[in-house]
């Protein structure tokens, strides 16, 4: 995958899951908690504020002990189609900028479509991107992993 002219990363998935449940999984601090995180990583949520103008703060835990704080301010919540928000991935020195992070869910049925766009202030080498979007598609493999036990 490569950024486009807006130096843009976007990545799609479709969920076998109806969009409001997805909806209710990334936003609510408890749903996040158990999926976010590539891999057997563990998710303390230490703030969850989902309005415009509400913060956000949880902390990836990795096996060995490694933290990875992340955080941001929601810019936009359109239930249950939109998620903007920035994002400060505060860990490694190719880290250290805010992003933004745009979530569209759309609706196929029982089936639902993300689309995330990851807009960085700057353009990512390939090394980056590839980072980037691999570390995405591991955290949507816990999220589809987890999907199924809200199903019932």
């Amino acid at each position: 995958m490569t950024q486009d002219k807006n130096n843009d990363i976007v990545i799609e998935r479709i969920f076998d899951a109806p969009r409001d449940l997805v909806w209710q999984a990334w936003t609510d601090p408890e749903h996040i908690a158990k999926w976010w995180g590539p891999g057997s990583m563990i998710t303390r949520v230490e703030a969850f504020d989902f309005r415009v103008g509400g913060a956000w703060r949880w902390v990836m835990t990795a096996v060995d002990g490694g933290q990875f704080p992340q955080s941001g301010v929601f810019s936009e919540t359109t239930p249950p189609e939109r998620i903007v928000t920035s994002a400060l991935f505060e860990y490694g020195p190719d880290m250290s900028e805010t992003v933004t992070m745009t979530y569209a869910f759309e609706d196929l049925g029982d089936k639902t479509k993300l689309t995330m766009t990851h807009t960085p202030a700057m353009a990512y080498d390939e090394q980056m991107i590839t980072g980037v979007t691999g570390g995405w598609n591991a955290n949507w493999d816990s999220f589809d992993n987890y999907i199924p036990t809200l199903m019932g």
